[in-house]
């Protein structure tokens, strides 16, 4: 019995010893690691913890057609302070309308499309943060292509197209924009020819306004009708006017 308990005990203190030395080799391989990590946070926190966050700089909005907008910021801030970088603007639908020169937006011509901003920075991988706006451009005016404020006609019956171009501010007329013709007042007088868009004809004497509209602006053109007595074969010497046909030189 005794012999027993003897190497019992041995086995035991040599199971002991070799645990020991076990967990010590343990431990000098997890604090080299533990160090480690703890180094490279002293050393350069990583990027990828700091809360980004990015201020849209165009709002969905409205624009006249050749206008430029106001220079775009990037405001980008990491953990709330500043951030340089650089914007990035494209066009989502794939239109051509719009134009990004010199950080401004251009709208060349009618339409709607949908942008994509993004903040360029070394420290963001690509598309991390993006921001989307939608833009609609219009045409800002109407002008009438005839000099004056109005047109005149002589006889009942007689037509005149009156001539209307959409344009930017600038003057430059913006090709396929549609135009609608509504008359203001005077619908004794004269008359919007149907199915003859601008063309008006005239009923009696007085005053017509008609007007020109098309998106957000719209013009204004006065018709007058002032009828003129032409001699007739009437024996009792009757001037009525006659009806002397088309402004435009046809019968």
């Amino acid at each position: 019995m005794g012999v027993s308990t003897g190497k019992a005990s041995c086995a035991g203190r040599r199971d002991t010893a070799i645990r020991r030395r076990a967990g010590a080799a343990l431990l000098l391989v997890v604090a080299p690691i533990s160090g480690l990590g703890c180094f490279g946070d002293l050393a350069g926190p990583a990027l990828s913890r700091a809360v980004y966050a990015f201020a849209s700089p165009f709002p969905d909005t409205t624009v006249n057609v050749g206008d430029t907008s106001r220079v775009l910021p990037c405001s980008l801030t990491a953990d709330g302070r500043e951030v340089a970088c650089r914007l990035e603007v494209t066009v989502a639908n794939g239109s051509r309308n719009l134009t990004y020169r010199r950080g401004r937006i251009v709208m060349d011509s009618l339409g709607t499309v949908v942008i994509r901003m993004r903040p360029v920075n070394a420290q963001l991988p690509n598309d991390t943060i993006i921001r989307t706006a939608s833009v609609r451009a219009v045409a800002p005016q109407v002008r009438f292509g005839i000099a004056g404020t109005e047109d005149t006609l002589i006889a009942v019956g007689q037509e005149k197209m009156l001539i209307a171009f959409v344009t930017t501010l600038s003057g430059r007329i913006i090709m396929g924009a549609p135009i609608r013709w509504t008359q203001d007042s005077g619908a004794g007088v004269a008359m919007l020819v149907p199915n003859a868009p601008g063309w008006v004809r005239a009923l009696g004497n007085g005053v017509a306004v008609f007007r020109a509209s098309t998106d957000t602006a719209s013009a204004v053109r006065r018709v007058l009708v002032r009828l003129v007595p032409y001699p007739s074969a009437d024996p009792h010497g009757s001037t009525a006017p006659r009806v002397r046909g088309r402004g435009d030189g046809r019968p």
